[in-house]
């Protein structure tokens, strides 16, 4: 009896399920503790080996059974309150998967047209594409022409500038000659019944220039003119008519 008072007294703040299960406890600290001395004597009898059984031995093992209670009493609230926080993140994760379901099935209309929206912009892209080669082809061909119009031009302003080198020579000589010529050599020339033929055609081309006929009684008419001289000296070579030059 002083045994199970001693338990009563050391689990009555531990709270079990029920006061019997205090009781029931009690009793079963008591009934270990008289397991153990019996087996205690049977050890001495069989081995002659003494083991001490103390009343603190008792303590020890109301307060283990305490202590272990309590371990195991955390480890249980450990364990169910990860279980709790579990089954509470599952809860929120099905709640959050169903509003993206809901919110998907909302979507699907709208993500159909941009669909279609898609297929008939990439449809359009490719028509314009292939318009867009179409006008390619016809730029890289006229640019082939005008890459070679603008050869061909070249050639001629070459074939010009050579035909120029070569004339600027006589051009400076006969302006030279022009600036030299006085009323003399005029008077001498008109004298001519019938000039040399290189003084004749140079003066068929001066009165060509000056829009007259090409004979020698033209250019005597001409040569008669004052301002003969002034007219060749101030002549606008740089714009000639197109009718004189194909004559």
């Amino acid at each position: 009896d002083a045994l199970l008072s001693v338990s009563e007294q050391y689990l009555a703040n531990v709270k079990l399920e029920s006061e019997e299960i205090n009781k029931a406890v009690a009793r079963a600290c008591v009934d270990v503790h008289l397991s153990i001395t019996k087996a205690n004597e049977l050890f001495y009898s069989e081995l002659r080996r003494k083991y001490y059984i103390t009343p603190k031995s008792y303590l020890d093992l109301i307060n283990m059974y305490v202590q272990l209670l309590a371990e195991k009493r955390e480890e249980y609230s450990v364990s169910r309150d990860r279980l709790v926080n579990g089954l509470n993140k599952l809860t929120q994760t099905n709640e959050v998967v169903d509003t993206m379901k809901e919110e998907l099935n909302k979507l699907q209309p709208i993500l159909k047209e941009k669909s279609e929206s898609t297929t008939k912009l990439i449809a359009q892209v490719e028509k314009e594409k292939e318009e867009a080669e179409k006008v390619k082809k016809v730029v890289s061909a006229e640019a082939a022409e005008v890459d070679k119009s603008t050869a061909e031009t070249q050639a001629i302003k070459d074939d010009a500038q050579k035909d120029l080198d070569q004339a600027l020579p006589a051009l400076e000589g006969a302006t030279k000659a022009l600036n030299a010529l006085n009323k003399g050599d005029i008077t001498e020339i008109k004298g001519f019944k019938n000039p040399p033929p290189l003084v004749g055609m140079t003066m068929e081309v001066v009165c060509i220039l000056l829009q007259q006929k090409a004979d020698w009684d033209s250019a005597k008419k001409v040569l008669s003119d004052i301002q003969f001289i002034n007219k060749l000296i101030g002549y606008d070579k740089d714009n000639i008519p197109e009718k004189v030059i194909k004559q």
